[in-house]
């Protein structure tokens, strides 16, 4: 039997048969009007509310903005489990907010050793890793670098059962770049606007018979996310 973690949100993991696959790493692709940023912090939050040891991977907010946002939503980031930050982003302009900081993105060896030491401090390892976004990797490094530092940084998030969320901004790359790194990737979830209205799609995911269906997204002051069929 497939060892599965909660996305958080109950439709999801009816449609995924109980959630993503240990061990796996899944790919958000959408754009920033479709919930992208949302999701990502609510897996992170659903995973917190178990008392998980948890990793977030900053490249395109401060820390703190990305606490900012989600407590806009009724997910504090600092209670309940433990979550360790990697500030990617601090450096265009203050003093990191994390001891786990980079000075640039362009040194593929300083983020990969300094995301490494941060899974280090974690004992076991995170149940849940979330790597947003691979769009402002890509503003500083060519696509083979970043696709090869996403598998070292995964390989090491997911070694104990856990599972790595990578986002990708949609309309900012173009068709060819976006399937080499789905092809990298077990699993692709898919985020789209039409008239208003956001929905989520499983494009692939690993070990899993999963539904096809497009499903309408939206958000609730007591559930977080939500999915309706």
């Amino acid at each position: 039997m497939v060892e599965r973690i909660s996305t958080g949100i109950s439709l999801l993991d009816e449609d995924l048969q109980g959630g993503f696959p240990a061990e796996s790493t899944i790919l958000i692709i959408g754009d920033k009007n479709t919930g992208i940023n949302q999701l990502v912090n609510h897996f992170i939050y659903s995973g917190l509310q178990k008392g998980e040891e948890d990793l977030y991977i900053t490249l395109n907010k401060q820390p703190s903005d990305v606490k900012d946002n989600s407590e806009h939503y009724g997910w504090n980031l600092e209670e309940d489990g433990d979550l360790t930050f990697v500030d990617g982003y601090s450096w265009q302009m203050d003093e990191p907010e994390s001891p786990f900081a980079v000075t640039g993105l362009s040194d593929l060896n300083e983020i990969s050793m300094t995301v490494i030491d941060a899974l280090n401090s974690i004992d076991r390892g995170p149940k849940r890793t979330a790597f947003n976004s691979v769009t402002s990797l890509l503003n500083y490094m060519n696509i083979g670098p970043a696709t090869k530092l996403t598998k070292v940084i995964s390989s090491k998030a997911n070694k104990n059962g856990g599972v790595m969320m990578i986002t990708m901004y949609d309309s900012v790359h173009e068709d060819q770049m976006k399937e080499r790194f789905k092809n990298a990737v077990d699993g692709v979830i898919l985020l789209k606007q039409k008239k208003n209205t956001t929905y989520l799609g499983v494009d692939q995911m690993t070990k899993t018979d999963h539904a096809t269906e497009w499903r309408k997204l939206g958000t609730s002051s007591d559930k977080g996310i939500v999915l309706q069929k």
